[in-house]
């Protein structure tokens, strides 16, 4: 599957900062809709966000 925008085809896209409570919820959407989502962001690795990222992990993030 790729997504369009401003007409231009993108089959994988990568979300800086997908951690966050916006992107999150965009990057889940969007895998949950077939799309290749990669991510990355400067709390990946503290333990308070541990939860987190297992989550974005399970559902293809």
């Amino acid at each position: 599957m790729s997504l369009a925008v401003d007409g231009r085809n993108f089959s994988a896209l990568h979300f800086a900062g997908i951690m966050g409570s916006g992107m999150s919820a965009i990057a889940q959407y969007l895998a949950w809709s077939g799309q290749t989502i990669t991510g990355s962001d400067r709390i990946a690795f503290a333990d308070e966000m541990k939860d987190c990222k297992e989550k974005l992990e399970r559902c293809g993030c």
